[in-house]
């Protein structure tokens, strides 16, 4: 599995893992350019200690395609819904990367994309916005709709991509054209509208349950449509504050919760660091109190935190499920979230925020104006 060698909570590690990567590629491609006799599957079968040949990579292989390890590279992406991690973000060795390296070229790139289920996804419908690169399974299989693209880069058999991580990209292109913008100034008889406020609106309605009814036939075959709502500034008011909770996640307001300690004695910071033993809530049906390790639980946990649901689990489930120490089978690259916190307690702080955001999104959807369509 690829996502092994690209992705991990411990900075360091990921470095590790993608040099080892790196340099069985560079090997692998070496051999091939001197015996042209051999075919790109008979090399790549001689290098698989440390890298996972598929099929763009194999790809690259055939087209000589070379690269270099560079820890400008590592970047934090959206893995999961509310999930982030470390990317060794070369696009020569990321799967079905699509579109992406127009939508976020390098670390530096500026954007926000609404993502929503890919087509034919089995799962209920769902939107989820991020400013950094999202995994494909960040939400089921996602389409991304972004506020804005960059030119595509070069991309020629022995180099590296132009936008590789490192290189500055050039000026954006808007993707909200100025006839979309024309028609809800004049749809709505308001030419204080924006593009931005487009953008808002069309998050906000994305996430109305009237709209997810009304359209849920055409929600699973095609990309979404949106419609001209009755209340524009409604739902724009409600797309910004839902972006800026799902965006800022990680530096919101904590929902308060309780500590509870399993001995008499002050805790120490290792006491909160996660065990071997995955966290689960003491009760499956409340789901009140959460089991964080042998020595901590978090208790008060309100029922609002569980009403909004995003890729088919809540932000809290989707950090339980992340947020474990696990071991790549086929590697044996283990990826401990423990590293991905600079002090042990701010995993606590990381819950009550997640909490945060729930309780928050619930509250503002709920508050969606149930008209979806003018007529």
């Amino acid at each position: 599995m690829t996502d092994a060698y690209i992705y991990n909570f411990m900075r360091g590690a990921c470095a590790e893992n993608a040099r080892r990567m790196t340099q069985d590629y560079l090997d692998a491609l070496s051999e091939f350019e001197e015996n042209p006799e051999l075919s790109v599957d008979e090399v790549a079968r001689r290098y698989t200690e440390n890298v996972t040949w598929v099929g763009e990579l194999l790809d690259s292989l055939k087209r000589r395609k070379t690269t270099r390890f560079n820890d400008n590279y590592i970047r934090k992406v959206m893995y999961r819904p509310f999930i982030a991690t470390n990317c060794y973000a070369n696009y020569i060795f990321i799967q079905r990367k699509h579109q992406m390296d127009r939508i976020f070229p390098n670390s530096s790139s500026e954007n926000r994309v609404i993502c929503a289920p890919g087509i034919g996804s089995k799962k209920a419908f769902s939107a989820l916005i991020t400013d950094t690169m999202p995994d494909m399974g960040f939400n089921a299989a996602s389409q991304c709709f972004p506020r804005y693209q960059y030119p595509k880069p070069t991309d020629t058999p022995n180099t590296t991509l132009t936008f590789d991580g490192i290189d500055e990209p050039p000026d954006r292109i808007d993707n909200i054209s100025d006839t979309a913008l024309h028609a809800f100034r004049e749809h709505y008889n308001d030419d204080a509208i924006t593009k931005d406020a487009i953008f808002d609106y069309v998050y906000g309605v994305l996430h109305a349950p009237s709209y997810r009814q009304s359209f849920a036939n055409d929600l699973s075959k095609m990309i979404p449509r949106i419609p001209f709502a009755p209340d524009f500034h409604a739902f724009a008011a409600a797309g910004a504050d839902l972006a800026d909770l799902h965006l800022n996640y990680e530096m919101c307001e904590r929902y308060p919760l309780q500590l509870v300690f399993a001995h008499d004695r002050d805790p120490q910071s290792h006491h909160f660091r996660l065990g071997t033993r995955a966290m689960r809530f003491t009760d499956k049906e409340t789901k009140t109190t959460l089991i964080i390790n042998e020595h901590i639980q978090l208790a008060g946990i309100p029922e609002a935190a569980h009403r909004y649901v995003v890729n088919g689990r809540t932000p809290l489930e989707w950090f339980i499920d992340r947020y474990k120490i696990t071991q790549d089978k086929d590697s044996g690259i283990i990826n401990d979230p423990n590293g991905w916190f600079a002090d042990p307690r701010d995993l606590i702080t990381a819950i009550e925020r997640i909490v945060y955001v729930s309780v928050e999104s619930a509250r503002i959807i709920e508050a969606l104006p149930a008209e979806i369509t003018s007529d």
